[in-house]
């Protein structure tokens, strides 16, 4: 199971972050950051450590990871992405094809 932070006074569930388009690669980086998660546990994923998992130019994560940030579907607990409740249901979407 993936760890979302449970602070539901972010969640926007009821907005439009859930329909929110992202490009496709964009939509991977959001996969590798659950993935990551589920792997090293609830305690986090820097972006240095997306990027080696993903084979990524730090660079090319750093664009994606605003891109999610201003989305609203991951946040930053110091250096540390966490899925917010808006990016669990976005990957459940992606994982279920929807």
């Amino acid at each position: 199971m993936v760890t979302a932070k449970t602070d539901t006074s972010n969640s926007n569930l009821d907005n439009d972050s859930k329909n929110t388009k992202l490009t496709a690669r964009t939509e991977e980086v959001l996969l590798g950051i659950a993935v990551g998660l589920k792997d090293i546990g609830p305690h986090g994923l820097t972006r240095s450590e997306l990027a080696q998992r993903m084979s990524l130019n730090p660079s090319s994560i750093k664009r994606h990871v605003d891109r999610l940030l201003d989305g609203g579907f991951i946040d930053v607990d110091g250096h540390s992405l966490q899925l917010t409740l808006d990016g669990e249901y976005r990957v459940m979407k992606l994982v279920n094809g929807k």
